[in-house]
């Protein structure tokens, strides 16, 4: 590698020859820093918000259910409260005793 400097009111340049391959190692350690960011970045921001999707798609499915539930047609018997518990079985949603609220910290009762 070759280093080309100057001194301000001079006209020459001065070339100085470095041989050392410090400069290359670091130069290619840090890129490699850059790449493995750079896709553990897109690997997290597409692992977020397919998380995301995944419970808005459970909160959607159970507000259908729940509203079915809700305002029973005169046709509909206990077999969709039964399809109501399993729903909520499988999707990893637990039973909350003495509670005010199905929110807590900004979240849904659906377990991640």
């Amino acid at each position: 590698m070759t280093v080309y400097t100057g001194v301000i009111g001079k006209n020459t340049l001065i070339g100085t020859k470095t041989n050392q391959p410090v400069a290359y190692r670091l130069n290619l350690t840090l890129f490699m820093a850059a790449v493995v960011l750079f896709m553990a970045y897109i690997f997290l921001a597409n692992f977020l918000v397919t998380q995301k999707y995944s419970v808005e798609l459970r909160k959607k499915e159970f507000r259908t259910i729940s509203s079915s539930t809700a305002n029973p047609k005169p046709s509909i018997k206990e077999t969709s409260m039964e399809e109501l518990l399993t729903f909520a079985r499988s999707t990893g949603m637990v039973e909350a005793k003495d509670t005010d609220s199905i929110m807590q910290n900004r979240g849904f009762a659906v377990s991640p």
